[in-house]
């Protein structure tokens, strides 16, 4: 079963002390504060959750309930800031995450390990704000699981929310940071997905995040208040109602969501480590080594659409000593046989009589390696497309590379040659092994 999650970072820019935002305040740990976009509450340090400021409430509101609020504008590039350091911890427990808000983010734990030990590991490399995870075997109940843990702490308009769910919450403290805080909501437990189903059966439709709000409404209004009474409807009434949206609603409502979690941001460097169980001495054994870390390599890179700008391969002796030899490309390289030659030939550069312990192989540079349409024949001739003549771009070309490279396939041969094949036995012999004939 698929293991996804939606993590929610709340105190991101109270996370230091005497954080800075580019505003006109000061944000500080001892008095109420929050941050305001759009005249809502987007974010608020541990005081104000304390006097009872509540999410996406109204900042009017939010100073009737605490007259001493404090609050700065929303400012993306702080948030980037405070979030370097957990991104950086993030990277090196998986690749494949996806930002959904400047405080948010999707995570695949596949091949990660255990959820919470990687969660535990973040807090504890991040300190200072609260974390609030949702484990679930889809994208959208790892968010609706987060949306109800906080749902007693944020403010809602409409009746669609209510009642407020009480999903099962575990308050966790990360060893040696007592200051930060983790909450998981666990629907990964249980027999056969038992846990999903019934956290499901009880969550109003509010809580559709993945539908727009004016759908959530219309929802509400026919009658279904939870996503089991959706779950529940016949698809072809609920067609009649809703239109196309009733098949991807009811799968929904019953857990299924097919969207997978797409890497927003490339790793800084992708490894591959071979230890081995004794000092290996044997060429054939290394390069053979070589090429299938190098090629598993390139293969993890073109998964994701990568490609890497340098490549190095990192020898480590047995007298504790290493050495180090890399290659830069001029475009993003990520061809996985491609990449085994080059983890080879770097070998080759490196190769000493001492006994190895253990190969590595770095790729280092990553960049999307996407194609790009480019104009060969506006470059060719050195001037503007619009500009571009199309006979004087051939002729450049022609003269540049001449014979069949610029053509599509050889030219037509000449009389002279078709009759000299009539004649001639060895070019009769060529011709046919061209042509795919076997000779008489």
């Amino acid at each position: 079963m698929a293991a996804l999650g939606y993590l929610y970072l709340r105190g991101v820019p109270f996370s230091l002390p005497q954080a800075m935002l580019p505003s006109d305040g000061q944000l500080t740990k001892a008095t109420p504060q929050a941050i305001v976009r759009r005249g809502l509450i987007f974010d608020l340090n541990a005081p104000a959750a304390a006097a009872g400021i509540m999410l996406d409430s109204p900042v009017n509101q939010a100073r009737q309930t605490c007259p001493d609020l404090g609050s700065v504008p929303f400012v993306e590039a702080a948030y980037e800031e405070r979030m370097r350091i957990f991104t950086s911890a993030l990277r090196r427990e998986t690749s494949r995450f996806e930002f959904d808000a400047p405080n948010s983010l999707f995570i695949d734990f596949a091949g990660s390990g255990e959820p919470a030990g990687v969660l535990e590991r973040l807090c504890s490399a991040c300190p200072g704000f609260e974390v609030v995870a949702g484990l679930a075997p889809s994208k959208f109940t790892a968010r609706a699981a987060v949306l109800a843990a906080l749902a007693t702490e944020t403010y809602h308009r409409h009746a669609m929310y209510l009642p407020k769910p009480q999903p099962p919450k575990q308050c966790l403290t990360p060893p040696g940071r007592p200051g930060t805080s983790l909450r998981v909501v666990d629907l990964l437990t249980g027999d056969d997905g038992q846990a999903c189903r019934a956290f499901l059966s009880a969550l109003p439709v509010g809580y559709l995040w993945a539908v727009g709000e004016e759908r959530r409404e219309r929802i509400y209004r026919l009658g279904l208040k939870t996503c089991g009474d959706l779950a529940a409807m016949d698809r072809r009434e609920l067609s009649r109602a809703l239109g196309r949206d009733a098949d991807h609603l009811l799968d929904l409502a019953s857990g299924r969501d097919r969207q997978g979690v797409l890497p927003s941001y490339t790793p800084e460097e992708v490894v591959r480590r071979l230890d081995f169980e004794e000092p290996v001495t044997g060429k054939l054994t290394l390069k053979r080594s070589l090429g299938i870390l190098g090629e598993d390599l390139g293969r993890a890179l073109t998964d994701e659409g990568l490609g890497c700008r340098s490549l190095s391969l990192t020898l480590h002796w047995s007298n504790g000593e290493s050495t180090t030899v890399s290659r830069s490309f001029n475009r993003p390289r990520a061809e996985p046989g491609a990449l085994g030659l080059v983890a080879l030939a770097l070998f080759d550069r490196a190769i000493t009589e001492t006994e190895v312990l253990g190969i590595e192989v770095t790729a280092r540079g990553i960049e999307r390696a996407a194609g790009e349409q480019i104009s060969f024949l506006a470059r060719a001739v050195g001037q503007p497309q619009q500009q571009d003549s199309l006979l004087q771009t051939l002729s450049f070309l022609e003269r540049r590379f001449p014979g069949g490279t610029v053509r599509l396939g050889s030219p037509p041969p000449s009389r002279r040659e078709l009759m000299l094949r009539l004649v001639d036995p060895m070019r009769q012999l060529e011709y046919r092994s061209q042509e795919g004939v076997r000779p008489v």
